[in-house]
């Protein structure tokens, strides 16, 4: 169950060149500019990021998971320090940190999408004890097929890398 922080009334709409977009849907556009912009600076595939960002927040910035995971990449306390997070609610701190993650597990499974996938999701030693299967653990399993099915909607929309 994840829980919004209040923050800003959604209903609020600003006319922008004849049009009118609601403040959450120009959120998520900076939202997705920052994170297309950490796909290229970390060389990573933008689709994936954008993928991962859709499951775990669907572009919200403040939400925390009832495990404690925060902001739209959803970065537990220990993962975000891990990875150089001073504020996982700040929307680049944490799109940036969890992109580094994922790229380290990219590696860390030799480039295998579902691997690191599982292992974003259930952690990475849970997919090493799986020896390099996605563990038997059906949310995370559902995640996986969830993540794959947006990214393979997504990729089409993306250059290739």
């Amino acid at each position: 169950m994840r829980k919004l922080i209040p923050t800003v009334v959604f209903s609020v709409s600003i006319f922008c060149g004849g049009a009118q977009a609601s403040v959450r849907e120009i959120l998520r556009d900076q939202y997705k500019q920052m994170a297309m912009t950490a796909a290229l600076d970390l060389a990573l595939d933008p689709a994936l990021i954008f993928a991962v960002i859709t499951q775990e927040s669907d572009w919200q910035a403040r939400i925390f998971s009832s495990k404690g995971a925060m902001g739209l990449m959803q970065l537990m306390p220990a993962t975000a320090k891990n990875w150089g997070v001073k504020d996982p609610l700040n929307p680049k701190e944490n799109i940036y940190g969890g992109a580094r993650y994922l790229k380290h597990l990219l590696s860390l499974f030799n480039r295998n999408i579902p691997l690191a996938l599982a292992a974003y999701h259930a952690g990475e030693e849970r997919i090493i004890r799986a020896q390099g299967h996605i563990p038997d653990i059906p949310e995370t399993q559902i995640y996986v097929r969830s993540v794959i099915d947006n990214y393979v909607k997504l990729k089409s929309g993306f250059k290739s890398f």
